[in-house]
């Protein structure tokens, strides 16, 4: 199996498992080479640093992404000269999920 978009080549393919509360972030290149043309790109260093603040936050998914996505198009002051797609994958195990739920169906009070 290739990776999308490296057909015609011999990639190094690895394998990693992941554990409950692990997140994974797919993304095109418009992501990190965003920015207003002749100026400074959005850049993986600043993508790392922004994804890995927000995940300390414990913001919900929607939230964290919202987040990502303001900040790289402000970034590049609202103007995409390439498209910008992203997709966060969280690991919950079974018991995460059930604690989630559990706090959701709780009444207040």
């Amino acid at each position: 199996m290739l990776p999308i978009g490296l057909s015609g080549c011999n990639p190094v393919v690895n394998e990693i498992a992941l554990e409950a509360g692990d997140a994974l972030l797919f993304y095109t290149d418009g992501v990190t080479e965003g920015g207003v043309r002749g100026t400074e790109r959005f850049g993986l260093p600043r993508l790392i640093d922004l994804l890995g603040r927000s995940l300390m936050d414990d913001l919900p998914i929607a939230e964290l992404m919202r987040r990502l996505s303001l900040a790289v198009m402000a970034h590049a002051a609202f103007e995409l000269h390439d498209d910008m797609t992203m997709v966060l994958i969280e690991h919950r195990s079974l018991l995460m999920t059930a604690e989630s739920e559990t706090v959701l169906s709780t009444p207040p009070g």
